[in-house]
């Protein structure tokens, strides 16, 4: 654990040392900063001339402080504390590898679920074709971007607004939903926009890994979406969007559980002997539709001068890998948020999130609520410092450890981005 903390502060005193030295961000990127809240797909990017290779090095630090208390009807559950959890890290590559074609790669330098360097995933973006240089080409590619390779699923909205390892900064909050519609896959996708109007279809294997050491044949996913995001008027910015993700067979689909970088919420639901890594999703409910999904969410978000509304309206149904029907999961959020000060530096927020969903087994029919309220301040674009006390409760479960469990506390949160 020492080398890895040595490794890690190395990388980023390089990184920090030579960020001043690197050339201007890449066409179409969001930024590793404050400037990249509320930033969704984004418009088509206009593209830099190509002038050789250019590659653009970023990372996020973050570190917490948890004091939360759990409790139970049957007790057995394992002792937790006040202290500070392990810090996360991700290192970020951006390059432009020729007139509007450009890679990116995330590697996950410490998180909870792996204490070692690990890649997260890696795509190629297309937002001009000029090897090709066909005229019907070219005024496609005016409103068109290509994606291919490992990348998060395009599905609802809220993957945009989430803590993904060490990068929290365009969470308001600590930690993301209850049910965390996320995951990586391998595969392709196409956006296309016609002036406020966003369209995407993606094909993806419709798993978190690749492999071809299976005997049981598996289906491809499938994910849509449209979106409609407009600036009203210098006050007033709306949009909608909904999205839909299905594949009637996996090995291990992941909708719900692809995030490896693991809650915020440290070891709340755990049972005594339990380790952090081990139970590195405590907090968060996968309703476990390992075979096949079909899922839909609906997410409004409306900003008015500094108060925001962001919502999510989803619905799922699925089943296991042994399971011979489907069952149904459905999760209910809302966030509301005010910034203030110069630049919306500050925000206080509260967020109500819902689930409830079909279990097999003695569970049946169980539900999960949680009540969270935060602030944060921005020091600098970079820097951000944040609370945020959280409530959550579980109801209908037969399963000893989750009879009449509840946690609740405060989560203290600082990140770096750049």
């Amino acid at each position: 654990m020492k080398r890895l903390s040595l490794l890690t502060l190395l990388t980023f005193t390089v990184l920090a040392a030579t960020v001043v030295a690197q050339p201007a961000e890449i066409d179409g990127k969001r930024p590793n900063s404050s400037a990249g809240i509320n930033m969704f797909e984004g418009q088509k990017p206009e593209i830099s001339e190509f002038n050789g290779v250019r590659l653009f090095h970023g990372g996020f630090f973050s570190q917490d402080f948890q004091s939360l208390t759990h409790e139970n009807a049957n007790g057995g559950l394992i002792y937790i504390g006040d202290n500070f959890n392990t810090a996360q890290a991700n290192w970020t590559m951006d390059m432009q590898l020729e007139r509007g074609v450009y890679m990116h790669l995330t590697t996950y330098l410490s998180s909870r679920h792996h204490n070692e360097a690990w890649v997260k995933g890696g795509y190629i973006r297309f937002e001009a074709l000029p090897f090709l240089d066909v005229a019907a080409l070219n005024r496609l590619m005016e409103f068109t971007t290509i994606k291919i390779g490992h990348y998060d699923v395009n599905y609802g909205d809220a993957h945009f607004r989430r803590t993904d390892g060490a990068n929290s900064l365009y969470n308001p909050f600590v930690e993301n939903y209850i049910m965390d519609g996320y995951s990586t896959e391998i595969g392709g996708e196409v956006q296309m926009r016609f002036g406020d109007l966003l369209t995407a279809v993606s094909v993806t294997n419709g798993e978190i890994n690749g492999r071809v050491d299976v005997a049981r044949r598996v289906a491809p996913a499938y994910i849509a979406k449209v979106a409609y995001d407009t600036q009203v008027n210098d006050d007033l910015r709306v949009r909608i969007s909904g999205s839909a993700y299905t594949t009637r067979k996996s090995n291990s689909n992941t909708l719900y559980g692809g995030d490896r970088t693991g809650s915020r919420y440290y070891l709340v639901t755990e049972a005594t002997g339990a380790t952090a890594a081990a139970a590195f999703t405590s907090g968060r409910f996968n309703p476990g539709f390992r075979n096949d999904v079909t899922a839909w969410v609906i997410n409004p978000f409306v900003k008015f001068q500094g108060f925001e509304v962001f919502a999510n309206i989803e619905s799922a149904t699925g089943s296991g890998l042994a399971e011979t029907s489907d069952r149904k999961a459905t999760q209910f959020a809302v966030d509301g948020i005010f910034r203030f000060l110069e630049n919306e530096q500050a925000y206080v927020g509260a967020r109500y999130n819902t689930v409830n969903a079909e279990l097999t087994g003695a569970d049946g029919d169980i539900s999960i609520n949680r009540m969270a309220f935060a602030g944060g301040w921005f020091l600098t674009p970079n820097v951000q410092a944040k609370v945020e006390y959280v409530t959550q409760s579980y109801d209908g479960y037969a399963t000893a450890r989750f009879v009449d469990l509840k946690f609740k506390g405060v989560m203290v949160s600082a990140t770096i981005g750049f």
